[in-house]
């Protein structure tokens, strides 16, 4: 069996996930400023089918570099596992302590055991304590299943394409049954964070390698299906609400629209010039640590911009100001995190591997 991994980057994709990240920050800090103009604006769709991105990303980068460890055998599971722990649980545990030290309220101790083991993802999905962790908890979900799944794509194809084919149902029932495009999102959260209501990308991030690795460099291809699925992702519709996002066609249509951005991100190959590529390459090597931290720079900032102003400081009152410099300190921050906190244990999870 071979077991050596794929160490090739695919840059292009970092491209993307850093885009994501950065749109997400920019939709908390509007939504956080009150300036957030609903669903239908640009940000609104990239607030929901950004963190989607994030899993199609997800299933893609796995396969690509883990499918020859699970091709015959399941004997590197352990491997993989420990190497996922020391990649997410480090900056995850960071954020999940900074936001009780922050709003300073007892949890309950099962909640907050079920929190830092990340057991939360499998049975209390809408109990994580650090903003934005849920999608942590549904991506520790889908690596529990990740070696097994490649297992089955290799040996036993027509069970994996027939969960394949169970997890566009389930796609299709929470957009039809399960979500009421009558409420809102918020009432409706617990149904949105399950992580059965997005493993389908996942699933299907596997599956763009899988058959599609021959395409790469296909470049106008690529370019064609990137813009159809940008102008999906952003075509004008009605609704404020994200919910609108989620429910009936609107989730099948936005779907196709995330899978073909994807599937065009991962199949172009062309070399962009030094000062557009090392930005967004960078960009989304820190993309983890702007996803997670990103909270914590916006209080912070604004917690010291009160408190200049209790001492007669006052500084002008601008939302744009505001969020350049909030983002700016995210990215700089991310940057050294990333380079000082996280490359340390992944590395440490890359010495004690088996």
């Amino acid at each position: 069996m071979g077991t050596e991994q794929k160490t090739i980057r695919l840059e292009t994709l970092d491209y993307l996930r850093g885009l994501a990240a950065f749109g997400i920050m920019i939709y908390h800090y509007m939504k956080w400023l009150y300036i957030y103009q609903g669903a239908n604006s640009a940000v609104g769709r990239v607030s929901v089918y950004g963190v989607e991105t994030f899993y199609v990303l997800s299933g893609i980068t796995l396969f690509y570099v883990y499918q020859s460890n699970f091709n015959e055998r399941l004997n590197n599971v352990n491997t993989f596992y420990l190497t996922r722990f020391f990649r997410i649980y480090p900056l995850f545990w960071v954020a999940t302590l900074a936001s009780l030290i922050w709003h300073l309220k007892p949890e309950h101790p099962f909640k907050l055991f079920l929190n830092f083991s990340g057991l939360f993802g499998f049975v209390a999905w809408d109990k994580g304590i650090a903003t934005g962790v849920w999608s942590i908890g549904n991506e520790l979900f889908y690596y529990l299943f990740f070696p097994f799944l490649v297992w089955l794509f290799y040996q036993r194809k027509s069970i994996f394409f027939t969960i394949g084919f169970v997890l566009i149902m389930v796609h299709i029932y929470f957009a039809y049954s399960v979500f009421n495009p009558a409420d809102t999102l918020h009432n409706q959260w617990s149904s949105f964070v399950n992580p059965l209501n997005h493993f389908l990308f996942f699933y299907l991030g596997m599956c763009i390698p899988m058959g599609l690795e021959k395409f790469r460099g296909h470049n106008v291809l690529a370019i064609l299906m990137l813009a159809v699925g940008i102008w999906l992702l952003f075509i004008p519709e009605t609704g404020d609400d994200e919910i609108f996002l989620l429910a009936g066609y609107h989730r099948l249509l936005f779907t196709l629209a995330v899978m073909l951005i994807c599937t065009g991100f991962y199949c172009f190959s062309g070399k962009l010039p030094d000062i557009i590529s090392k930005p967004f390459s960078t960009l989304g090597i820190i993309s983890y640590s702007v996803y997670l931290l990103h909270p914590f720079i916006y209080h912070l900032l604004a917690m010291a911009i009160r408190q200049a102003d209790n001492y007669g400081y006052f500084f002008p009152r601008s939302n744009l100001m505001f969020i350049t410099v909030a983002s700016l300190t995210t990215l700089v921050v991310s940057y050294f995190v990333f380079h000082y906190f996280e490359l340390f244990f992944i590395k440490k999870g890359k010495k004690l591997r088996p």
